[in-house]
């Protein structure tokens, strides 16, 4: 059924083209790769530690090795092969980004033999001298259109608008593109990002006027700017996309992963009905391999096309050269993971059913060291620290120290894997009050939430039976500019220094209020930096249980109910306002 379908959809691609081949067709096939986020190892099916029980059941898939085997079959099986990764290589919950900041993934690209690779928003995380380093390590082209450079010259040469590839007498130009919002989730300095949809077509027309007529679009932008691009700019025949983790499949897939659509996608571009671009991701970490042989006409229209993504399971053999390459840099990995930072005396809870509902250790230790980091003791500032407030999330613990002891550098990673910064944002109180409704605003009554806040220098109160939106009964911050440090209430109109991590103090999450009206935004150091330092310099750490955070819910509501309580203190101040400007009061 799948090989009959299959054929329908390429009789109807090629009725949708309205040209008749004639001459010599052009064969080519794509292999693709997105949002590896250094997993050089195998994997679980969702990017996950492969652990000795799934590796028995055979169900850890990817890693390096595997993937040089499957491109190398491909590559012996066709001679057109172009292999193109749509970004964020960089970063990733493994500690091999730690440890070679860009370096390896240099390495292993250039091992594979990749063709072209568009930049991604994580490639920025750590400013542009890591992704300036990378691209200053490898032969293939780096490409993205809509980064405009100007005031950064460092990378001045390093990266293209496009890339042209000659199969078999044919140019194939390749534009590439980056999604806008890295200026809010990395640290891309003075760089420019522009709307991707524009300066595209700009490049596609100018391609075109050279007579090229087969353009690929590759880039790292998500799927709906995915399909606008194929709606939007003429002249593009395939995009190839990444950012989004998008799972698209033909037929039952070889995993848990529901697929958002077909492989390819097919788009009508806005210009011409009669065409169809085709739009393919490949998942995310290397699990699946993309692959699509598409056949070009004269004119160069898609004719035809075939593929799948292709599970990198154990069928595929791990290619002993890479392997043994990777085993090699992994030394230093692990020697770095099994470094000790310093000592616990107690359990550190981290799992999400805990701190998804209610205040962890765990979380009170991470917000501690946010705002560890920033303490200046120098006397230069005015009263005792610049900023004394913390907010992070419970999805952002991704892990626990489970007993008391060494705390190895590697359990930290595990903790917080995504290798986000911790940032230094301003915020009107009364949009800090607006970041702690939304923070539980989804939360149910016993269900974890990964929007559930962690803090430091805040204690808030919340009821959980109150309206979303509703919920904070009172707030009280540690003030900073003061000799005496003490909790005071919030006040709306001043003005608090709050430090979070980068994904949070971006508007991700649904903290959309922070990136809408926050007063300004200082990137900080990476979170296991700021972590690590905090651990050596208070080393043993005894965090507890300090109510930061009180949750009323039907069995721990106060008996008047806290939001009565809360509209109670409204009723008396309306009653007192009043009584003072009424000479006279009738019952």
């Amino acid at each position: 059924m799948y090989t009959v379908m299959l054929g329908l959809r390429k009789i109807v691609l090629l009725c949708l083209t309205t040209k008749f081949f004639v001459g010599a067709a052009l064969e080519v096939t794509l292999v693709h790769t997105n949002d590896i986020h250094t997993r050089f190892e195998e994997t679980d099916e969702n990017g996950n530690v492969c652990t000795e029980e799934l590796m028995d059941a055979n169900r850890c898939y990817g890693g390096v090795a595997r993937r040089a085997t499957a491109i190398q079959n491909f590559r012996e099986n066709d001679p057109n092969v172009l292999l193109l990764d749509a970004g964020d290589q960089f970063q990733g919950p493994t500690l091999w980004f730690y440890v070679y900041k860009g370096m390896a993934t240099a390495h292993f690209m250039e091992l594979l033999e990749y063709n072209v690779m568009a930049l991604g928003n994580h490639e920025f995380d750590n400013g542009i001298e890591d992704i300036v380093r990378f691209m200053s390590n490898v032969t293939f082209p780096v490409i993205s259109c809509n980064i405009d450079s100007t005031e950064e010259p460092d990378m001045s040469g390093l990266y293209a608008c496009s890339s042209i590839v000659t199969i078999e007498n044919n140019d194939i130009a390749i534009v590439g593109y980056t999604t806008v919002t890295t200026v809010d989730y990395a640290k891309p300095g003075n760089l420019v990002f522009q709307d991707e949809v524009s300066v595209l077509q700009e490049e596609v027309t100018r391609l075109q006027e050279q007579g090229i007529n087969k353009i690929i679009a590759l880039g790292h932008s998500g799927i709906d700017t995915d399909l606008e691009i194929a709606r939007q700019v003429p002249g593009v025949d395939i995009v190839v996309g990444g950012h989004s983790n998008t799972f698209l499949y033909n037929g039952e897939p070889p995993t848990s992963h529901s697929p958002f659509g077909d492989y390819p996608l097919l788009v009508t571009p806005d210009d011409d009905p009669t065409r169809s671009v085709l739009v393919v991701h490949a998942y995310a970490y290397g699990v699946y391999l993309g692959h699509l042989s598409v056949t070009f006409d004269d004119d160069g229209e898609v004719e035809s096309y075939d593929g799948n993504p292709v599970l990198l399971d154990s069928s595929f053999s791990k290619d002993p050269i890479v392997l043994a390459e990777m085993q090699s840099w992994n030394e230093k990995v692990q020697n770095v993971a099994s470094s000790v930072v310093g000592l616990s005396l107690v359990e550190l809870v981290g799992d999400y059913p805990v701190c998804g509902t209610r205040e962890c250790n765990l979380g009170n230790m991470l917000t501690d060291a946010m705002v560890f980091t920033y303490f200046d003791n120098s006397g230069d500032q005015s009263g005792w620290s610049p900023v004394t407030l913390a907010i992070h999330t419970a999805g952002s613990i991704r892990s626990s120290l489970v007993a008391a002891g060494e705390i190895p550098i590697g359990q930290l990673n595990q903790i917080m894997p995504y290798g986000n910064t911790i940032d230094l944002v301003e915020l009107e109180g009364r949009y800090l009050l607006e970041v702690l409704e939304t923070a539980i605003a989804g939360v149910n009554e016993g269900e974890p939430s990964g929007s559930f806040p962690q803090m430091s220098g805040i204690r808030v109160e919340y009821d959980l039976m109150a309206p979303p939106m509703e919920r904070v009964l009172r707030v009280h911050v540690l003030c900073s500019a003061c000799d005496v440090p003490q909790y005071e209430p919030l006040e709306e109109n001043t003005i608090y220094k709050v430090a979070m991590n980068s994904y949070m103090a971006g508007g991700g999450g649904g903290f959309q209020v922070i990136r809408e009206n926050r007063l300004s935004k200082v990137s900080g150091i990476l979170d296991l930096d700021v972590t690590i330092a905090y651990i050596a310099a208070n080393s043993p750490i005894r965090t507890g249980i300090e109510n930061r955070i009180i949750v009323y819910d039907s069995a721990t509501r106060p008996e008047n109910g806290g939001a009565m309580t809360k509209h109670l203190e409204k009723w008396i101040l309306l009653f007192v306002v009043v009584s003072l400007c009424s000479p006279i009061l009738t019952f």
